[in-house]
């Protein structure tokens, strides 16, 4: 495996998380507003069970691999979603 690839790899594996206020949730994706001023929306497949704790208005922090940016789509997982501390 080149360089590249393996950053590219261990990138998409590694977790970050993301924490502000749930704006929307659809089928296939939700709406958070973080608490850097930005609304990111973060799609996914199967919505994910943690999800079904929460309703729109509630502060939550997402745990994720891949990349989030307010301008490309979400390429990664959403790992688990908690309430926000």
């Amino acid at each position: 495996m080149s360089e590249e690839a393996s950053a590219v790899t261990e990138d998409a594996s590694k977790e970050s998380t993301i924490t502000g206020k749930l704006d929307e949730v659809k089928d296939f994706m939700l709406i958070l507003n973080a608490d850097d001023g930005v609304s990111y929306a973060i799609n996914y497949d199967k919505k994910p069970d943690d999800l079904k704790n929460y309703k729109v208005g509630d502060r939550i922090t997402i745990t994720y691999t891949g990349k989030l940016t307010q301008m490309d789509p979400f390429t990664g997982t959403i790992v688990s979603i908690t309430a926000a501390k």
